[in-house]
């Protein structure tokens, strides 16, 4: 009958055994093996191995959460960072009148973007941002300051400009002179419309004396050139007798018949001798009388038919036509003296 035996192996090795006997006999050391190596993240462990065995399914080896803590001590202050870049400021892109208008507009704005929203100032202002990790529009509010003072301005005589502050405590502003230098002159204006006529003058004088007040009918035109006045006729059409020469030796350029047609007419005549001008004083068929009286001077030319051929008779002095006689009966006149004849003939032309 053979034998049961029992044997426990407590290291590796070889074993050998005979009938009723048996020894343990260690053998070669056998290749290492495989080497696991665990990793824990966020409480996951994991396994990874060296020998390309299959791993461990990975476990949560986290336990339940404990109890806040009590806030521990306040650290010391640490050192001053470094400065930052200096700000660029806010910079708006736009504005909209009203955030869907904005919303509709700008389909894809970057994080920062802002707009001005609203139809009149002060507007207020939207910013493209994160809230709760979203990017939307977000109002920040009207974007307006408190009421500042201002400076009035005022400009003197001198042109020297000052400020003065709307409010106390506001910094003085500096004043400056900004009158600049002459400029060159400007071209003359266009002539202004003519003035209000002036007064009457003083009463005219020839030679010093007062002169007789003349005033020119419609056809007679009245020039006077120094002590010298002109009275002109012309546009009445009216026959101008002028006489040439010297004394005792004068010559007139029309004839007694001339005379005395335009006188039968009724044309206006005077004669002109020496620069001066003589109007008629009597006129008949065969011979006509012409003076002038300008006091203290007078004088007289009569043209007369002697023969056929025409006779020119003239004088100057100091005789006064006052001192001549006339008759007026064949001319249907009142005077009886020649100045007075002078007078009234220039009346009757319009000359007075």
């Amino acid at each position: 009958m053979s034998a049961l035996i029992t044997a426990d192996i407590l290291a590796p090795g070889a074993l050998e055994a005979d009938a009723g006997t048996a020894k343990l006999v260690e053998g070669p050391r056998g290749p290492a093996g495989a080497v696991y190596t665990p990793s824990v993240t966020d409480g996951l462990l994991s396994w990874t191995n060296d020998g390309g065995l299959e791993n461990p399914a990975p476990a949560d080896i986290r336990g339940p959460k404990g109890d806040k803590g009590d806030p521990g001590e306040a650290g010391p202050p640490g050192a001053d960072g470094a400065d930052g870049a200096p700000g660029t400021g806010l910079a708006v892109l736009g504005q909209y009148d009203s955030a869907e208008a904005l919303a509709a507009a700008v389909t894809d704005p970057a994080l920062g973007d802002n707009y001005y929203v609203g139809e009149s100032a002060p507007f207020d202002i939207y910013t493209w941002t994160k809230v709760g990790g979203a990017p939307q529009w977000v109002n920040g509010g009207a974007l307006q300051g408190a009421p500042g003072g201002y400076y009035l301005p005022a400009v003197d005589a001198e042109g020297n400009l000052s400020w003065t502050a709307s409010e106390s405590g506001m910094d003085p502003a500096p004043g400056a002179n900004i009158r600049g230098p002459a400029g060159p002159a400007g071209a003359n204006g266009a002539n202004g419309a003519d003035g209000a006529p002036g007064a009457d003058g003083a009463p005219a004088t020839i030679n010093g004396v007062n002169a007789l007040s003349i005033e020119a009918g419609d056809n007679v035109t009245l020039e006077q050139s120094g002590s010298t006045l002109t009275i002109s006729a012309a546009g009445a059409n009216a026959l101008v007798v002028t006489i040439s020469g010297a004394e005792g030796a004068l010559a007139a350029d029309k004839t007694n018949a001339e005379i005395w047609a335009a006188y039968q007419a009724g044309t206006p005549m005077y004669a002109i001798w020496n620069g001066t001008v003589l109007t008629p004083v009597q006129v008949e068929s065969d011979w006509a009388l012409f003076g002038y009286d300008l006091p203290p001077m007078s004088g007289s030319v009569t043209i007369s038919e002697n023969g056929g051929a025409a006779q020119v008779l003239g004088e100057t002095g100091q005789l006064s036509a006052s001192q001549v006689s006339f008759d007026p009966t064949d001319f249907g006149m009142e005077s009886t003296n020649v100045q007075d004849a002078f007078y009234e003939l220039m009346y009757l032309l319009g000359l007075l």
